[in-house]
């Protein structure tokens, strides 16, 4: 794979700067004249009798990406706290979740997620290191570009994400990703194996009447899996029972091992008519016409054997086959056609219709005992079709209203719908309020409806489900003079999909409540800063079913600011993760997904600090973070957990980086 990517990179490069004319000097080109502020000037040859050198125009703004129907973003290269906070394998703020001890695994829950809409066959367990097609970026940059994020790994291993991007003019771009993690883990048969080749490309007409997007993604996610240490006591204890090296504790699983492919293609198309002008000259089209495809193809195994299943095997009438490979594969196709119509640069509304259609694939030569299992099917389809809608309203930086609608028609579930608007009032200038509402019927999710496994309980195919429902309703208050944000949730669960504590999925016949109070203040003085970050959150109503900490609290302690002569700067402290004991979801390899405990045998989790020191620091566009990893797990008790039955890593020293270069 990394000598494909290398001539892949190669062949598309190496023609393309070819074709750039590098002498150019209008405004247009991405290689003109700069007079003022830059990134960094970088002489280029001129053809002129006096030798002058002439200059790229290159500042921050002039690299640029977005995401499918989402606004520009500029590239950004500062360091900030938000910046350290996303230095991870996954590159998002981690606040909210519980990551396990190696890289490339699944995080538990501890508050309520926003779960995505639509069909997917991805499980629990590796839905975290995924790229959605709504996560893809395109790009529009200057001069070519390139990105590292480097991350080490848990006892031999790193993740390193690799991007470049380069425009060939003004109007036509490419990126190629690829993004590889390989973690052995601290304890025994945790190596995660994941990658990702990402290429993406746009181009739009001089007039801009016609644009065009798309991008190809593979994704693998793949690890060994030991469902948890087989006596919890060998870790707390394990000074005392001579097992100081974790590595020496036995697991529940030596043989099995999970693996998710998915390979997807995407082209997205829009025309504008009717050209209309601005005050200030500028102009847009007052209806612009769009259609976007996807294609997706998603492979899920799981490899076991016998051993590693007999805790589920209470006898031979319990066991109906010797096959112990489960594999599923969905194949999507999606159809989006939409027309905006835009009455001025304040207001987009876009209406149109959506297709989907969906396959799911077991195994139709699944060796099953002769007459031990009947009705379960090796295939099943579903076609939805319906309407989908969007509305933005900018009046002023004071009021806003964002919107989008989804109404789409099951063959087997009836209706489903994803509503999610937000509305934004700023009536004093660094005051703003916003409220919102997201409301979902979506279907049940593949793994929880369907599976083939040689264990009799294990084959079930459960088409009679109900649409699961949710809903969110929202509150935001952000004080920018007193760089402080509230936030207040509630959540509505109706037919809420879980599995029981004997692995089966089931679904509630009733409601889950719960609600949440989260606050972000930052404190700054002379260079030194104090970032809190505190949550309280209460199920009330069938809190047994989703299980949560009360209390999360994340405390930021550091000093920040510039060095060696205002050349470098040095962001240095100390960061505190907490959340109160809680009785967490189990975690089970069998489906990847994440169940209910025994109430007989519940271990709870948390209740027990993090602590990472670390010294941050940027150097033109390079940002380095190091970081000592759950310092007082040097000096305090073994009673960290990520989930019931897996610890958490002790301490860790940890490097990464990140480097943008603008070539």
């Amino acid at each position: 794979m990394k000598h494909s990517l290398s001539l892949l990179i190669g062949i598309l490069t190496i023609p393309l700067l070819g074709q750039i004319d590098r002498n150019q000097t209008s405004d247009s080109s991405p290689y003109s004249v700069i007079q003022q502020d830059t990134l960094r000037r970088r002489p280029l040859q001129s053809n002129s009798q006096d030798d002058s050198i002439v200059y790229v125009k290159r500042v921050i703004s002039d690299y640029q990406f977005w995401r499918n129907d989402q606004k520009r973003e500029i590239v950004d290269t500062t360091l900030t706290i938000d910046s350290y906070y996303k230095q991870n394998f996954v590159e998002k703020d981690l606040f909210g979740k519980m990551p396990f001890p190696n890289i490339g695994r699944p995080f538990t829950a501890l508050e309520v997620d926003n779960k995505r809409f639509g069909v997917a066959l991805l499980p629990a367990g590796k839905r975290e290191n995924y790229l959605y097609a709504e996560d893809i970026r395109y790009f529009d940059v200057k001069t070519p570009m390139t990105q590292f994020v480097y991350e080490n790994g848990v006892r031999e291993g790193n993740y390193l994400s690799s991007l470049f991007t380069h425009n060939l003019n003004s109007q036509f771009n490419y990126a190629v990703q690829y993004r590889g993690l390989r973690s052995q883990g601290l304890y025994r048969r945790e190596l995660a194996a994941n990658n990702a080749l990402v290429i993406s490309s746009n181009y739009h007409t001089k007039d801009k009447r016609l644009s065009v997007w798309g991008h190809f993604s593979r994704q693998n996610i793949d690890n060994q899996e030991n469902n948890g240490l087989q006596d919890i006591h060998d870790f707390i204890d394990g000074k005392d029972r001579n097992l100081t090296n974790v590595r020496n504790i036995e697991v529940n699983m030596n043989e099995t091992q999970s693996k998710y492919d998915s390979r997807r293609y995407f082209l997205g198309a829009s025309y504008g008519i009717l050209p209309k002008y601005t005050a200030d000259s500028t102009f847009y089209h007052a209806v612009k016409l769009s259609n976007q495809l996807t294609f997706e193809d998603q492979i899920y195994k799981i490899n076991s054997s016998q051993t590693d299943l007999a805790p589920w095997i209470t006898g031979e009438n319990n066991l109906v086959g010797l096959m112990f490979l489960n594999e599923k594969k969905l194949k999507s196709f999606t159809n989006l056609t939409t027309a905006e119509f835009q009455w001025s640069d304040r207001l987009t509304i876009d209406a149109g219709l959506k297709y989907q259609n969906v396959r799911l694939f077991g195994r139709d030569d699944y060796p099953y005992y002769p007459n031990s299992i009947q009705n379960i099917p090796y295939k099943w389809s579903q076609n939805l079709i319906g309407l989908i809608g969007q509305l933005q309203f900018d009046w002023s930086d004071r009021l806003s209203l964002h919107g989008h609608l989804e109404f789409l028609q099951s063959e087997d579930f009836g209706s489903l719908y994803n509503i999610d608007a937000a509305l934004k009032i700023a009536p004093i200038k660094g005051y703003a309020i916003t409220a919102g509402v997201l409301m979902q019927a979506d279907l049940p999710a593949i793994n929880a409806m369907y599976n083939q496994s040689p264990i009799e309980q294990f084959n079930y195919f459960y088409n009679d489900f109900n649409t699961v429902k949710s809903r969110k309703l929202y509150g935001v208050l952000s004080l920018e003079k007193l760089n402080t944000q509230i936030e207040a949730a509630y959540f509505n669960l109706d037919d809420y999909l879980y599995y029981r504590a004997d692995l089966l999925p089931a679904q509630l016949d009733d409601a889950i409540q719960s609600f949440k109070i989260k606050g972000r203040n930052h404190l700054s003085y002379n260079g030194f800063n104090l970032v809190s970050t505190l949550q309280y959150q209460k199920t009330t109503k069938n809190e047994e079913y989703m299980p949560l900490p009360e209390f999360l609290v994340r405390e930021t302690l550091y000093w920040q600011g510039k060095v060696f002569n205002r050349k470098a700067e040095i962001q240095t402290g100390v960061n505190v993760y907490y959340f109160s004991s809680f009785d967490a979801l189990g975690f089970t390899p069998i489906f990847n997904e994440f169940y209910l405990q025994n109430p007989a045998q519940l271990q709870p989790i948390g209740n027990h600090p993090m602590i990472d020191l670390f010294i941050n620091a940027k150097i033109r566009n390079m940002r380095i973070f190091i970081r000592g990893d759950h310092f007082n797990a040097l000096f305090g008790k073994r009673d960290y957990f990520s989930s019931p039955g897996t610890p958490y890593r002790g301490f860790k020293f940890q490097i990464g980086i990140k480097w943008d270069l603008f070539t």
